[in-house]
C-alpha cells in the first residue's frame, strides 16, 4: 500500500508543477498590464522558465548524487517552488519577475528527473509501463488543467488566484516527499541490493554474506558513490543515451512534448 502512495505523489506533483505553465497564457493580458510590459516582453517571460528547466536539469545530478537522502531535495525543491510562485503573484517588476520564472523552472525540473528514475528503480514490475506513462502524461495534464484552472479564476477573481492554488498544493506535497523513506529513494543502493540477490541466487549459499558486506558501511557506500560518478558518467550515460534514441516512443514522446512547449511558448 505504502509504495501506492508513493506513485501518487509523483503523478500528482508531476502534474501539478506543470499548471503554471498553463496558467501563464492565459492571464497574458493580466500580468501584461500588472508588470507594464509589451508582447516581447511577455514571450521572454514564457520562455525564461524553460531555461531554468534546462540549468536545473544539469544541477540536479549533482544534487542527487550529493546526498542520500533524496526525499529532502524533492521537497526543499517543491517548498522553495512555492515561495517563488508567491514572490511572482506579488511582484510588479518585470526584471525580478523574469528570476522568478527561472528560479521557478530551475526548481520544477528535480520531480521531472527523478520520476522516471523512481519508477524504474522502485515501482512495482508488473506496472511499471502503466505509472511512467502516468507520469509522462503530466506536463500536458498539468498545462492543460492550468490553462483551465487560470481561465476559471480570471472569471471569479484574478489571475493571481490560479498561483496561489497552485503554491498551496505545493506545500502538503513537500511534506509528502519529506515522509518518504529512503528504502524508497535511494537509487544506488537499491542498485547494490539487486546485484547482492542476483549473486545470492547465482551460486553464494544462505548466510554466505551479511549485511555489512551486501551494503558496506555508510562511509564506504557515500565514497564509492562519489568516486563512481564521473567515470559512470562518462561510460554508462552515454551507452544509456544511444540506446534511449533508438526507442522511437521515447523519442516521439520527447517531440511532442517540445512541439507542446513549443507551441505553449509561441501563444
Amino acid at each position: 500500500m505504502k509504495i501506492y502512495l508513493h506513485v501518487g505523489l509523483f503523478i500528482f506533483g508531476n502534474i501539478l508543477i506543470q499548471i503554471d505553465h498553463g496558467a501563464l497564457p492565459a492571464c497574458f493580458a493580466q500580468v501584461q498590464k500588472a508588470l507594464e510590459i509589451d508582447e516581447f516582453q511577455f514571450g521572454i517571460l514564457g520562455s525564461t522558465v524553460y531555461i531554468g528547466n534546462v540549468v536545473g536539469a544539469a544541477a540536479s545530478a549533482y544534487f542527487f548524487q550529493a546526498s542520500n537522502k533524496v526525499q529532502y531535495t524533492l521537497a526543499g525543491s517543491t517548498m522553495l517552488n512555492a515561495v517563488v510562485l508567491y514572490a511572482f503573484c506579488l511582484n510588479t517588476n518585470f526584471y525580478l519577475a523574469i528570476i522568478h520564472r527561472f528560479l521557478t523552472g530551475f526548481l520544477q525540473i528535480f520531480i521531472c528527473i527523478f520520476g522516471p528514475v523512481w519508477v524504474d528503480r522502485f515501482a512495482p514490475e508488473s506496472q511499471k509501463s502503466v505509472v511512467l506513462t502516468l507520469l509522462l502524461l503530466g506536463p500536458p495534464l498539468g498545462i492543460v488543467g492550468g490553462y483551465g484552472l487560470a481561465y476559471a479564476c480570471i472569471k471569479h477573481s484574478t489571475w493571481r488566484t490560479a498561483y496561489y492554488i497552485q503554491l498551496i498544493l505545493a506545500i502538503p506535497t513537500a511534506f509528502g516527499f519529506l515522509a518518504f523513506s529512503s528504502d524508497y529513494t535511494d537509487v544506488q543502493k537499491a542498485i547494490r541490493h539487486q546485484e547482492a540477490c542476483r549473486n545470492r541466487i547465482r551460486g553464494s549459499q544462505p548466510g554466505e554474506t551479511d549485511a555489512d558486506e551486501l551494503f558496506g558501511g555508510i562511509e564506504e557506500y557515500q565514497k564509492n558513490r562519489k568516486d563512481s560518478f564521473g567515470s559512470a558518467l562518462n561510460t554508462q550515460s552515454y551507452g544509456e543515451l544511444k540506446l534511449l534514441l533508438k526507442n522511437r516512443l521515447f523519442c516521439g514522446i520527447c517531440f511532442g512534448l517540445a512541439g507542446i512547449y513549443f507551441i505553449l511558448t509561441g501563444i
